[in-house]
């Protein structure tokens, strides 16, 4: 058995590793992911936002509603996993999904030993991005740092086709994900001397952002162009405005990020937990560059929050970064007058301390001490309750596709999500709940509003919920916001706010179902669902 080494080396050279220990790592790493995201849905700790709302899009494009591809986001790679959602027996497509989720996260941490070594395969694997990314539900996000990684490696061993071929896929991950398709043709560009094979990528991923932000997005979802409004309003009402405030006004740009401590608290956190050392190779970092800007110039938190799916296309260049600058790092640490065979062992305790600080991983502080997190033990251990509020829900709620239900944000399950209507609380309850049909959109409509900016006007379904899922002992949400129980006890006003719908709710509707705080309720007399003239937009 050859010996493993700790110290990296360059790409491409002969590594003395264990042939072995790449599989190892990847059957701990994916094991450990999978089993721990199946685990948490299993025990109903998931939520509409977003596991719900993405089974929601498998169960209805496996149905054939394609045009679910390009709501909210363009998202093309949905057709691939509702392929998998629909083909896999009843009750196994939830799972199915999560599990090929771990492995595609888990996959990079072979290839990363085999060319570089064990410490950066551990960086991988300690990397906090890299749990959230794999337990915080479901995104299409996790595909980007497979494509990302496995660009890397193919422009490293001089398969220049394949890695373009890649980075083109990583555009149809989701839109944001265009703008690094484009930069790894900088990368190329700039960094390999690939003129053409760079100009190609630039031009192709920045057309494809143009045209999917503001024509075949807006026209399937019929919502604002180019991002005028929300987490990015400050800097103009559409994609030109915006280009054109960022480069006239780049003091108010820079004043904007660097006034915020939690964005310089992201950014800071990112590279810190891998001892900057991504920082000695920068010209990795060019692809990470997109990703950057779009969570530091968004003015909502979750857009630079550590827990979340952001993260997803920072992995691979900052894991890159980190892979390829440590000779150099080594090389600063032997002129300082300290032993030489220091250097890996504080580079592996800094990166193990780190995990253990920030990664939601059965080894980090979240897992055991943080009650009120989502990520904490008791959400993967079943519990009596969690099979009583199954049955329930089997007993009580029909599986017809066409049973609308709404439920708090904090309650999702495959069975509800499998049918056309599947809102959060309290959409839906109260009043019927108007939902675009993408079913009147055509290619010559498409073509139309490229041509004029004036889309057809859309069908409207308008449908009330059938049945309405509450649980007052899981954090309390309306809509998508909400806050862990316990710290609403503490502010009153959105426990105040909850509890008054939830009254609501219980004097509007049939309670079928009430124990251990959870509610299920039943409207008496449900008016069918109706599809509206097309209405025209304002």
């Amino acid at each position: 058995m050859t010996k493993v080494i700790e110290e990296n080396t360059s790409f491409g050279k002969e590594q003395r590793t264990n042939p072995r220990m790449g599989k190892i790592l990847f059957a701990v790493l994916f094991g450990l992911l999978a089993a721990l995201s199946t685990a948490k849905y299993a025990t109903l700790h998931t939520t509409y936002y977003d596991l719900g709302v993405f089974y929601n899009h498998f169960n209805n494009f496996f149905s054939g509603q394609f045009w679910r591809s390009f709501t909210g986001h363009m998202q093309p790679s949905i057709a691939i996993w509702s392929m998998v959602y629909g083909i896999l027996p009843e009750g196994l497509g939830p799972i199915g999904v999560l599990v090929l989720q771990a492995g595609a996260l888990a996959w990079p941490i072979a290839p990363l030993y085999r060319h570089y070594g064990i410490l950066p395969a551990l960086a991988y694997g300690l990397f906090f991005p890299v749990w959230y990314n794999a337990l915080f539900d479901f995104h299409t996000d996790h595909l980007a740092v497979a494509l990302l990684f496995g660009f890397f490696f193919l422009v490293k061993s001089g398969c220049i086709l394949w890695a373009v071929l890649l980075a083109l896929l990583l555009s149809l991950v989701k839109e944001p994900f265009a703008l690094q398709t484009a930069a790894c043709g900088l990368f190329l560009f700039v960094t390999r001397k690939h003129k053409t094979a760079g100009g190609f990528l630039m031009g192709a991923g920045l057309f494809y952002f143009v045209v999917a932000t503001q024509y075949i997005w807006p026209y399937f979802t019929i919502g604002p162009r180019g991002g005028g409004s929300g987490a990015y309003a400050w800097l103009g009402n559409n994609l030109k405005e915006i280009l054109i405030f960022v480069l006239l006004k780049p003091h108010e740009v820079i004043l904007e990020v660097f006034s915020e401590s939690a964005k310089i608290g992201y950014v800071l956190v990112l590279f810190g937990v891998l001892g900057f050392i991504p920082l000695l190779k920068p010209s990795y970092l060019l692809v990470a560059l997109p990703i950057l800007a779009i969570s530091l110039l968004s003015q909502f938190q979750n857009s630079y929050a550590l827990q979340n799916q952001y993260t997803a296309g920072l992995i691979a260049p900052l894991i890159m970064a980190f892979a390829e600058g440590l000779p150099r790092a080594k090389q600063l640490w032997n002129r300082l007058p300290l032993k030489k065979t220091l250097f890996s062992k504080l580079v592996l305790t800094g990166l193990v301390i780190c995990h253990l600080i920030f990664a939601p991983s059965p080894f980090g502080y979240t897992f055991w001490y943080k009650e009120l997190s989502s990520y904490h033990v008791q959400s993967y251990l079943p519990s009596p309750r969690d099979t009583m509020i199954k049955n329930a829900l089997l007993n009580h709620i029909p599986p017809d596709a066409d049973i609308a239900v709404s439920t708090q944000n904090s309650v999702n399950w495959g069975y509800l999500a499998n049918r056309q209507y599947y809102f959060p609380f309290p959409l839906g309850v109260f009043q019927p709940h108007r939902d675009i049909q993408g079913s009147d959109r055509s290619l010559s409509g498409l073509w139309n509003f490229i041509r004029t900016g004036k889309p057809n006007p859309p069908e409207i379904d308008e449908k009330i919920a059938d049945y309405t899922i509450l649980d007052l002992k899981r954090p309390w949400y309306i809509i998508d916001k909400g806050c862990p129980y316990k710290k609403c006890r503490d502010d009153q006003e959105p426990a105040k706010e909850f509890f008054e719908l939830v009254r609501q709710a219980k004097e509007t509707l049939e309670v079928v179902f009430e124990k251990d705080e959870f509610l299920i309720l039943k409207r008496g007399h449900s008016p069918p669902s109706r599809r509206t003239d097309k209405l025209k937009l304002s």
